[in-house]
């Protein structure tokens, strides 16, 4: 009886630690998280998907927007687990599209902290004078 109530704890541990969801998420951290593709490829993501939804949303007649603020946080598996745009003039419309692109994007390495992967914001400021 001991053994398999040992095991069961021993079952149900192991699926929680899978679970793990961001209960502390980290501003500052030793290394980063990093776009495993590269700066180049992350660049190419943010100028090509991010400005065509804003281009398109400038299109559709409302306000261009001049600078983006985009905070993401990476979980300690490496996907976007949470989108926020700060100093936003976006408007909910946009910003559903964009959180839509962002939500879910993988192929991050997760910020390291104190030698364990850590859930971490990441901030990418966006700014030109117009969107084209």
């Amino acid at each position: 009886m001991k053994s398999a109530l040992f095991l069961c704890c021993i079952l149900f541990a192991g699926i929680a630690a899978k679970a793990q969801v961001c209960d502390t998420i980290y501003r500052a951290v030793q290394y980063p998280p990093v776009y495993t593709a590269g700066q180049d490829a992350l660049n190419k993501f943010i100028y090509r998907d991010i400005v065509d939804v804003v281009s398109r949303c400038s299109e559709e007649g409302e306000n261009p927007v001049t600078k983006l603020y985009i905070v993401l946080t990476i979980n300690h598996t490496g996907s976007v687990s949470d989108v926020y745009f700060r100093e936003s003039e976006l408007t909910e419309k946009c910003t559903n599209m964009l959180c839509h692109k962002l939500l879910g994007w993988k192929g991050w390495k997760p910020a390291v902290h104190n030698g364990r992967e850590v859930c971490c914001q990441l901030l990418i400021p966006i700014k030109c004078m117009k969107w084209q």
